[in-house]
């Protein structure tokens, strides 16, 4: 099993609901390249233009890997900002990986008590 994701634009923010393992392994490629791409095809159904993409992580489990670094990182070259919301678990996870690749200049982390 991996990740889902779904977008959905709410004005100039994509919202993108993830849940599920994100797994150190292929698949974590695999949850990388749909993260990727359920933003860009998000991102392409908007009608407004995206200047913010919030990914909703809090019911998904980040085990390792750096795909939740690369799949977005074409966006914050054009200046959206961008926001993981995830559990203490995952949050803490998330947020060693952008202080390790310096993503987080980029990329915040917003830990969220687990719900």
């Amino acid at each position: 099993t991996m990740i889902t994701a779904e977008a959905a634009a709410e004005g100039p923010r994509l919202r993108v609901d993830c849940a599920g393992p994100w797994e150190y392994d292929s698949r974590g490629t695999q949850c990388g390249y749909l993260l990727r791409d359920t933003i860009r095809r998000g991102m392409s159904e908007a009608t407004t233009a995206i200047t913010e993409i919030v990914i909703d992580f809090t019911k998904g489990n980040y085990l390792g890997g750096d795909g939740p670094g690369w799949s977005v990182l074409g966006k914050t070259t054009r200046g959206v900002k961008i926001t993981y919301l995830a559990g203490d678990q995952s949050g803490r996870g998330l947020q060693e990986l952008f202080a390790v690749t310096r993503l987080d200049q980029f990329i915040n982390v917003v830990v969220v008590n687990d719900a």
